[in-house]
């Protein structure tokens, strides 16, 4: 997956504002919202299969947290966007797990050939 030396990310560069060592208390929106574009564009998902591929982590999560629902937003996609912006930092990693344990899954089950 290549990424992308755009002018602001080098502007920042020159000027001394991108720091040297990565932290990981806690992730800022964009880095959330980078991560939904990255494990999209890793796993693509057709879009007639999206909505249950997004139920089933939103059922991971759910049954991992005691929830009935994550929240209260339409669409399992949407629920599992707004948990993913919305929820405590540490959170955030449990989704990328149910994400990738999620794919795990149905490649075993050969469904990832959509």
């Amino acid at each position: 997956m290549p990424t992308y030396d755009l002018y602001s990310k080098r502007k920042k560069r020159n000027r001394g504002d991108v720091p040297e060592v990565f932290q990981y208390e806690n992730f800022p929106d964009p880095f959330r919202q980078q991560v939904m574009h990255i494990l999209m564009d890793l796993f693509p998902v057709p879009e007639k299969k999206r909505e249950e591929y997004f139920k089933r982590i939103h059922d991971i999560l759910c049954r991992e947290y005691g929830l009935k629902e994550l929240n209260q937003v339409k669409g399992y996609k949407d629920r599992v966007q707004f948990f993913l912006l919305s929820c405590e930092d540490i959170e955030v990693l449990d989704k990328f797990s149910a994400h990738l344990n999620t794919m795990k899954i149905l490649d075993k089950m050969n469904c990832m050939n959509w």
